[in-house]
């Protein structure tokens, strides 16, 4: 044992300490199991100092004035009261040494004396103490020779502490210290458990003040009627109300009078039942007249015989709260009053469980009410699972802040849609889709009607040079899988600007609107289109057509807009409009370019011009 932190015992290993107390005589320890050794007289003084002395003393005093009477009794230098604080620690209630009280401190059992006592024993060293204990060095500082020590135990058999002795000289009269001990033991150990009772009881009162007066909470009791019997100090800050004024008053006292008609038959059902009240929310009058919502939990309180003696419960003041909903609830009001009247379509989906959250009712007009319902088995009836940008993670979504738009033609409407999405987080902190769905069926008719206009040569009728390029490719591509020959016809017309020099440009503009009819009326197959390639340019695209297909039909509308009979007194081979032809074939190859067999037909066609005109020519 020890008085310091330095001094609380010893390293070695604790099997050597057991060998060292097998070495110990038997006739070293005495174990008493009576007080047959102790004298009336002495018998007479202990009796009188526990009856008289002890317990007229209070806590506080008691240890100490216990401490003063074994060591003058036995004469003892130094007595220690103990109270155990964990298995292999004790704390002193009382150190006493030489006639005075010492500071009090802990120390560690291990490799002491009171090791043995705190097991359970009655221990007495008549002598020798040191040698028998040589790693607990504060013995030595003591110049102890000397021991005698004994458990205190509480009412439930249980080691709660000791009473040690240690002498500096060897023990004159063993038995008397030992039934002297075995006696106040018993008193020392009655003061120590209510020492300790009285400790953690002042320790839960003193929670539960502080818990009581620190809380922003109301806390109250009532008796079995519902009437008041304790309230917190919060009722005067809260309410205005002076908690005694509370006591004897019912439940429903502060109320309006509203409200007591609401709660009273409520309140006299839970005291009927005996049952708890949970989540009730009040409205109290405050003393100055203004209203304060609380929100109440109680429990019924019963006696140790199981009889219903009220209830102890806590309100929360929810005011605050309450009006931040009900502003909330007309911003959630007005919100969706404005997204029913948006022309678009609006809905809340959650990204983890596809679950609709919101819908607007332009929405539900068309559907139905599909909140609570999976999004994309509801709304995208057919689909088998979520889609692609519902099966994107949240860290995929959030990475984009801004809206993501997408186009959709719903083929059940026959209409389509624009929409818009973005990424934000719902009231509860979870990750939510919100879109917005415009229809655009008639921007999209606007676009497809500016579509074919810039596909059109708005002079002729038929199809430009782009619409041409966007045709060919397809063609190309088709005839490259279905390795089929493909042509193509490109015709100049001869001598046209010598035509519009003559003319003008009105009357030229009629010609070539004349030999883009007689051109387009000359192609029979569905699939064969003519386009104006540019000026006075046309060019003809044939699929699955070989090159002597390619070049009869050349001929043909060659002869045809020679019939025509157009008047051109300046053209250098006949008094009449001619055309001139270049035609181009291929099967094409995986490495061909399209461009490969326009370049094949434009020379072709400067073939036909050098060789005379109203011609065709083929390479």
């Amino acid at each position: 044992m020890g008085l310091n932190q330095k001094n609380q015992g010893t390293t070695e290993a604790p099997q050597k300490i057991l060998n060292n107390d097998k070495q110990i005589k038997n006739e070293n320890i005495l174990k008493l199991k009576n007080n047959t050794s102790l004298s009336q007289s002495d018998l007479q003084e202990v009796l009188y100092f526990i009856s008289q002395k002890g317990w007229a003393t209070g806590n506080k005093s008691f240890f100490p004035a216990l401490a003063k009477f074994l060591g003058d009794k036995l004469q003892m230098e130094f007595v220690f009261i103990d109270e155990l604080i964990e298995p292999s620690s004790v704390k002193t209630l009382c150190a006493y040494s030489h006639g005075k009280n010492i500071d009090n401190f802990e120390y560690k059992l291990k490799y002491t004396p009171c090791e043995n006592v705190i097991n359970g024993n009655l221990c007495i060293y008549n002598n020798n103490i040191q040698k028998l204990f040589p790693h607990d060095t504060i013995l030595k500082d003591m110049g102890a020779e000397s021991y005698i020590g004994i458990p205190l135990w509480n009412s439930k058999n249980q080691a709660i502490g000791l009473i040690a002795l240690i002498g500096e000289s060897p023990l004159k009269n063993s038995a008397l210290a030992g039934a002297v001990l075995q006696i106040v033991a018993v008193r020392a150990a009655a003061e120590l458990e209510r020492h300790r009772t009285e400790a953690i009881l002042k320790d839960t009162i003193q929670k539960y003040q502080s818990l009581t007066e620190t809380t922003s909470d109301l806390i109250w009791e009532t008796d079995p009627l519902g009437n008041y019997t304790y309230a917190s100090p919060q009722f005067k800050t809260l309410l205005g109300y002076e908690p005694e004024w509370l006591k004897g008053k019912s439940l429903v006292e502060t109320m309006p009078v509203y409200e007591k008609s609401r709660i009273s038959p409520l309140l006299q059902k839970h005291i009927k039942a005996h049952k708890a009240i949970h989540g009730l929310e009040k409205v109290i009058l405050h003393k100055e007249g203004h209203k304060v919502i609380l929100e109440s939990n109680a429990n019924p309180v019963f006696d140790e015989k199981g009889i219903f003696c009220g209830f102890r419960g806590i309100d929360r003041d929810i005011t605050t709260r309450k009006a931040i909903e009900e502003k909330f609830k007309k911003s959630h009001k007005t919100l969706t009053t404005v997204l029913d009247s948006l022309d678009a379509l609006v809905y809340v989906a959650h990204l983890r469980t596809h679950k609709i959250l919101f819908m607007n009712g332009r929405l539900k007009n068309i559907i139905g009410d599909a909140t609570g319902k999976t999004c994309w088995k509801y709304m995208r009836k057919g689909m088998k699972a979520p889609c692609e940008e519902c099966s994107l993670s949240d860290n995929a979504h959030m990475a984009g802040k801004s809206d993501h738009l997408k186009e959709r033609f719903n083929h059940a409407e026959q209409k389509w849609y624009q929409i818009r999405y973005r990424m934000i987080p719902w009231s509860d902190g979870e990750m939510v889709r919100l879109e917005i769905a415009t229809d655009i069926t008639e921007l999209k008719k606007i676009e497809q009607e500016y579509e074919n206009l810039s596909f059109m040569d708005h002079l002729t009728g038929i199809g430009n040079r782009r619409s041409f390029e966007a045709r060919f490719n397809n063609e190309w591509q088709r005839a490259r899988r279905d390795k089929k020959p493909i042509s193509i016809v490109m015709i100049d017309i001869d001598f046209f600007k010598q035509y519009n020099d003559r003319f003008g440009h009105p009357e030229g503009d009629s010609c070539l609107r004349r030999v883009a009819r007689v051109i387009d009326e000359n192609l029979k197959r569905p699939g064969d289109t003519v386009f104006r390639y540019g000026g006075e340019e046309f060019i003809i695209c044939l699929n699955n057509t070989n090159s002597e297909g390619a070049l009869k039909l050349a001929e043909k509308i060659r002869k045809m807009i020679l019939a025509e009979k157009i008047h051109h007194p300046d053209s250098s081979i006949t008094p009449h409009l001619t055309i001139s032809s270049g035609i181009a074939t291929t099967i094409p190859q995986n490495k061909e370019r399209p461009s490969s067999l326009i370049k094949k037909a434009d020379r072709a066609l400067y073939k036909a011009k050098k060789s005379g005109r109203n011609a065709s020519c083929i390479l």
